[in-house]
């Protein structure tokens, strides 16, 4: 139940006596557990019942195949050199002057 989807909280309670108190409209709401859940999501579920360092060699080799894997050991600059130093200068200016960024 989306509790932000009531205005009040007395909405809120009347809503669950009504679940409470009529059995047909208790059941009508539970009915989306008896459906099968969509393909994505029971994909999405398999995927993060799969331990933690098996996903993470997975995604390890996955870039590595890819060419995406930084093999170097050095760090990576996403954005180029030229916006790493042009953050660095502005940041460096900031801490001189007392501002945050």
């Amino acid at each position: 139940i989306d509790a932000a989807s009531f205005r009040t909280p007395a909405e809120l309670a009347a809503y669950l006596r009504h679940l409470i108190e009529t059995p047909p409209a208790y059941e009508a709401y539970l009915a989306w557990r008896s459906r099968p859940l969509p393909d994505r999501l029971a994909e999405r579920l398999g995927e993060i019942e799969t331990p933690l360092r098996c996903r993470l060699a997975q995604l390890v080799g996955q870039r590595l195949q890819h060419g995406t894997g930084r093999v170097t050991g050095r760090p990576s600059l996403p954005f180029g050199a030229r916006a790493f130093l042009r953050t660095r200068l502005r940041r460096g200016r900031a801490a001189r002057r007392g501002r945050p960024f």
